[in-house]
């Protein structure tokens, strides 16, 4: 546990560390958008499309991942044959 403490200190003054950089930009793309004002919708665009991007790729990873899973459960049951009949089953279709 007192490891796990140390990584967890040493991660978070690195995240503060890196992190002071774009806090000083800031300001800069503020005075650069209040020069032409179609920028920051053009701004505003574009970090969506970079938000979506992560979440598409996720999506499409997973779905195809769940089309294979899907297909080899599929396969499987395909290779074992048809299900045996039991006398359980029997005894409902009779009844």
């Amino acid at each position: 546990m007192f490891h796990v403490r140390h990584l967890f200190i040493a991660l978070l003054a690195t995240m503060v560390a890196f992190s002071t950089d774009a806090a000083w930009a800031c300001p800069m793309c503020k005075a650069a958008a209040e020069a032409d004002p179609k920028l920051p919708t053009a701004f505003m665009a574009s970090i969506l499309f970079m938000m979506a991007m992560p979440f598409t790729l996720m999506i499409c990873f997973g779905v195809a991942f769940y089309r294979l899973s899907k297909n080899g459960e599929a396969l499987s049951q395909a290779a074992k044959g048809p299900p045996a009949e039991s006398p359980m089953n029997d005894a409902k279709s009779e009844a």
